[in-house]
This record gives C-alpha cells, structure tokens and sequence, in this order.
C-alpha cells in the first residue's frame, strides 16, 4: 500500500527504504498519539520489547528492533549508526541501514517542530518523489516541503536534520 502511494521503483535500495522508513514514521507517530507523547518525551523506538517474542527473552526485556533516534539498529545487539555519506552514495548500504538514516532525519525534524509537523512534511515531500529518486531528493523534497508549511526556518530545520542524518 506504501509503495503504491509514494509510487517509487523498489529496485533500488534507496527507494525500498524510503518505503521502509515511512512505514517506521507512520508507525511512530501513531504510537505517540496512541501513548499521548510528544516528540520530546517518546522513546523513538520501534517494536520496543521484540526480544520477548523473537528470542524467548525474559518477559522484562525492552529491548527494541531500531532506534528512530539514532537510525540504528538495536536487535540483537546494538548495531552504529549508518552513514550515508563516505559509501558512495550508499550503495554501499542495504536498504535497512538506509531507512535508518531518513528515520534520523525524521527524529530531528520532529525534535524541532513536532512529531505531527514532521509528519506533514514528510507526506508533502513523498508526493513530490519520482520513481527513481534516491535520499538526496528526498533530503530536497523535505527542505521543500517544509518551507512550503513553514517558512524559510523549516527548510533550514529540514537541511539541518539531513546534515545531522550525514546525507547532506
């Protein structure tokens, strides 16, 4: 269903984690409106408690399958955080590793203007995405969008989010 509304070619790896990564940004914002949290006091976590179920844990553990925080991967292990820059493009990277970074790029949008303003920018931005597009149009549909929603500061809170996401 994703796929169809932002309409991207999926054979690319940036395309399958833009998919990804919305997936992770519905999912979020709809835990924090579920849990009445605000971007400032959510964990920014996805499937928070996974270790239960996947691994037999004990029925205490919390850990998490990845952080929108950090874009990294937390089962089984805490992984690093992904870069985008410095692997050529990310070609280097898988689409999971990818979907990390624009969840980080979401995170920082949020911390700055809201989980639902983001929300928003980031569903203007995917309309304005062609099927090949890759993470640096997305990082430019979001500047985009988010000056279009609210003002020149939101493009600047946008390309700050990409920069600190280590695409821009």
């Amino acid at each position: 269903m994703v796929n169809r509304f932002i309409g991207l070619d999926t054979k690319t790896a940036d395309a399958v984690a833009m998919v990804e990564s919305y997936c992770d940004v519905l999912s979020t914002w709809v835990k924090q409106k579920r849990l009445g949290q605000t971007a400032q006091t959510a964990d920014w976590e996805i499937g928070t408690g996974v270790g239960k179920w996947l691994d037999g844990g004990s029925p205490d553990d919390r850990r998490a399958l990845r952080s929108m925080k950090t874009g990294a991967q937390l089962f089984p292990e805490p992984g690093p955080a992904p870069r985008y820059k410095g692997s050529k493009n990310g070609e280097s990277l898988e689409p999971h590793e990818l979907s990390g970074i624009l969840n980080r790029a979401f995170y920082e949008v949020a911390m700055k203007v809201g989980t639902e303003a983001a929300m928003g920018i980031w569903y203007d931005a995917l309309k304005d995405l062609d099927t090949s597009s890759t993470l640096p149009a997305m990082a430019a549909a979001t500047r985009n969008a988010a000056a279009k929603r609210l003002g020149a500061s939101g493009g600047t809170v946008a390309a700050d989010a990409w920069r600190a996401a280590g695409v821009l």
